[in-house]
C-alpha cells in the first residue's frame, strides 16, 4: 500500500529520467568519497604513519588526498542535492497545476462537503511535504544504502568474520526500521489532517471578521 502513491509519482519524474540517472551517478560518488575517508585514515594514516616508519611525506599525502576526497564530497553533494531539487521543484509544478485544473472540475457538492480552509491545506501543506519528501528524502535513502552496501564491502574485506555479525544485525534493523516507518506514516497524516482543520478554521474565522 506504501508504494501506490510512489508509483503515481513515477508519472511525474519520469520526463527528467536523465536527470535523475545523473543523480544517481552522484549518489555513487557521494557514497564512494564518504567510505574513502575512514579507509584512508584507518589503513594509511594510522597503519603506515603512527603505526609504522613515521612517514612526514607520505603524512602530507594522506592530509591532502583527505583535504582533496572532503572537497569533492562536498562538490557532489551539492550538484546531487540541486539536480534533485530541480527534479522535484519541476514534478511538484506539474502536480500543483493538474491538481488545479482537477479542482476546476469538480462538481459543486464536493464543495459543499468540505470547508475551503481544507481543500487550500492540501494543494499547499499536503504537496510542500511530497516535494521535501522528494529533495530529502530520496537523496537520504539512496546515500544511506549506497553507505550500508559499501560499508558492509569494507568490513567484510577487512575482516569477514565481523561481516557475518553484521549480516545478522542488519535484518533485526530493518525490521524495526519498517516498524517505525509505519508508525511515522501514521502520525504524519494525522499530522496534516489536524494541519487542514486549523487551516479550515482560521480561514473561517478570518473571513467571517
Amino acid at each position: 500500500m506504501a508504494m501506490k502513491p510512489w508509483r503515481r509519482l513515477l508519472v511525474y519524474l519520469r520526463p527528467y529520467w536523465l536527470l535523475f540517472v545523473l543523480v544517481l551517478f552522484l549518489t555513487l560518488a557521494v557514497t564512494l568519497t564518504t567510505l574513502a575517508l575512514p579507509w584512508i585514515i584507518g589503513k594509511d594514516l594510522i597503519d603506515s604513519v603512527i603505526l609504522g616508519e613515521k612517514n612526514l611525506k607520505l603524512l602530507n599525502l594522506i592530509v591532502l588526498g583527505i583535504i582533496g576526497i572532503v572537497a569533492l564530497k562536498g562538490l557532489f553533494s551539492f550538484a546531487q542535492t540541486y539536480l534533485i531539487s530541480l527534479i522535484s521543484f519541476r514534478a511538484v509544478t506539474e502536480l500543483r497545476n493538474r491538481v488545479y485544473e482537477h479542482l476546476q472540475r469538480l462538481s459543486l457538492s464536493f464543495y459543499r462537503k468540505r470547508q475551503t480552509g481544507e481543500i487550500i491545506s492540501r494543494v499547499i501543506n499536503d504537496v510542500d511535504q511530497l516535494q521535501n519528501a522528494l529533495t530529502n528524502t530520496t537523496v537520504n535513502f539512496l546515500t544511506n544504502c549506497l553507505i550500508l552496501i559499501g560499508a558492509f564491502g569494507l568490513i567484510f574485506y577487512i575482516h569477514w568474520q565481523l561481516s557475518l555479525f553484521v549480516l545478522i544485525v542488519i535484518p533485526i534493523i530493518a525490521f524495526a526500521a519498517s516498524k517505525f516507518g509505519f508508525w511515522i506514516r501514521k502520525f504524519s497524516s494525522s499530522i496534516q489532517t489536524r494541519i487542514a482543520n486549523i487551516s479550515s478554521i482560521l480561514q473561517e474565522t478570518i473571513v467571517g471578521v
